[in-house]
């Protein structure tokens, strides 16, 4: 890394240390859908935990925090107050023959017809405790089969978790975080004649985003060896 005093713009980049060609990409990053909070992952198999959602065209990720500026009579200067952060998600897909957007987001739930999308397309919750098969099914179907779309259901007031992981294109992790209690506010399709494809997005809202431990690429310090 350059210094204020080493800075040499003709001969040095000044984010030194990069490994050639080792950057983050799309391709290199993962979406799971799993249980509500991050502590029923089953950290020892997460595999059997968290379904990886596929056909994603786009994914989004903001969050912002309540701040209070607080003015005094007598002084130009203010104090800060902080509050809640709040944070939301949107995802965008492209709808084929299989299980729709939001299906395969709330995947770990009964379904109206009492099946969870793993019990349809795998075995691999069959031995899973973390299935909440007790709770009982919606009142209001959510839709049947692949295709779910009714947010008027009570199926859908049930929360779920994301997960993501962003690798390089080396395989080094560069983000492993989960985010809790997901909920749904808004889904929208839409058809176009002049299209190919038939879009599909959601905007979630989640109480809290999780960091999770991985195996990162340490922090960058001075590198020694650099004629920085």
């Amino acid at each position: 890394m350059a210094k204020m005093t080493t800075w040499n713009p003709w001969q040095w980049p000044v984010q030194g240390g990069i490994k050639e060609g080792e950057f983050a990409s799309s391709t290199h990053a993962m979406l799971a859908a799993g249980p509500p909070r991050l502590a029923e992952v089953d950290s020892g198999d997460i595999g059997e935990s968290v379904f990886p959602i596929g056909m994603i065209q786009n994914f989004s990720w903001g969050q912002n925090k309540a701040i209070a500026r607080i003015h005094e009579v007598g002084s130009k200067r203010t104090y800060a107050v902080t509050g809640h952060a709040m944070g939301g998600l949107s995802l965008g897909s492209v709808y084929f023959s299989g299980p729709s957007l939001l299906r395969k987001m709330w995947g770990v739930w009964e379904d109206f017809d009492g099946q969870s999308l793993w019990d349809k397309g795998a075995e691999m919750m069959a031995n899973s405790q973390l299935r909440p098969s007790a709770l009982d099914l919606p009142y209001i179907p959510p839709g049947y089969e692949n295709y779910l779309y009714n947010l008027a259901s009570d199926f859908f007031d049930r929360s779920v978790g994301l997960m993501l992981l962003v690798n390089t294109n080396l395989q080094r992790s560069l983000i492993a975080t989960y985010f809790e209690d997901i909920l749904v506010p808004s889904h929208n399709m839409s058809f176009d004649g002049a299209s190919v494809v038939l879009p599909e997005n959601v905007t979630m809202d989640y109480e809290r985003v999780v960091p999770c431990r991985a195996n990162y690429i340490p922090l960058q310090r001075e590198i020694q060896d650099l004629p920085f």
